[in-house]
């Protein structure tokens, strides 16, 4: 092994840390947002919170998000990860180098800038033997992803949740979602509906108004309506 290989190992290792820090983040940053869709699903549904109050949630839910985003993603893959830090994480992981590979890379940085001490032979020596001892080494085994999966599965899991529900109640999801997101007034549907019914609406003169029937009738003439409940009936009424 020379040097070229074991800075092309040291970046595959830096690699495989970004993609599972990215990983980690994205997920974690998923199952916050199913988190708190459920959240106000949860608030919105029975309290039917009026445009203001839901536009003020929606910006803390947004600026909680990017916050959140910020912590477990961009700055954890904003840090600097030189070649030197993959270096120490095959160290810790193969006890047995004793320091010598990180040594190997400062050797290797103090002959390029001339500012090497000793035997140039000895160093030279060293360092081939100390590439040599690395050179069966998949350096990005020195790097354990395993942590990864607990988040993937848990956002994987909200994900599934939150189909699975708008798949079961599309409506309410439909509604949900211009309610929620876009802002609209949009009703949530009511577990009863009244029905109101004119009786003998024949003999009554009627137009249709803006969608709504609007009867004509003469004063002192009784005027008869049946209410029917539709839905969930309720257990007492005022």
């Amino acid at each position: 092994m020379n040097f070229e290989q074991l800075f092309a190992g040291l970046r595959a290792l830096s690699t495989k840390r970004r993609l599972a820090i990215g990983a980690a983040g994205i997920a974690s940053v998923v199952l916050a947002a199913a988190a708190l869709a459920a959240l106000t699903y949860a608030i919105d549904r029975p309290l039917r919170l009026p445009v203001l109050v839901r536009g003020i949630h929606l910006a803390l839910c947004v600026g909680a998000l990017a916050y959140f985003a910020w912590r477990r993603l961009v700055k954890p893959l904003s840090e600097p990860f030189s070649p030197e830090d993959a270096a120490m994480l095959v160290e810790r992981s193969r006890p047995g180098l004793d320091d010598r590979l990180i040594s190997a890379l400062q050797l290797d940085a103090d002959a390029k800038a001339g500012r090497l001490v000793g035997s140039r032979e000895l160093v030279d020596a060293a360092v081939a033997r100390t590439l040599s001892d690395v050179s069966a080494l998949d350096f990005r085994s020195a790097y354990d992803a395993r942590h990864v999966r607990k988040p993937m599965l848990a956002a994987c899991g909200g994900v599934l949740v939150l189909a699975a529900a708008a798949a079961y109640a599309p409506v309410e999801a439909g509604i949900f979602v211009r309610r929620c997101l876009f802002l609209q007034n949009t009703s949530w549907p009511r577990a009863t509906n009244l029905k109101l019914t004119v009786v003998d609406a024949a003999q009554f003169a009627r137009t249709v108004e803006d969608g709504r029937e609007v009867f004509s009738v003469p004063e002192r003439t009784p005027l008869q309506i049946r209410v029917e409940a539709e839905g969930k009936m309720p257990s007492s009424a005022d």
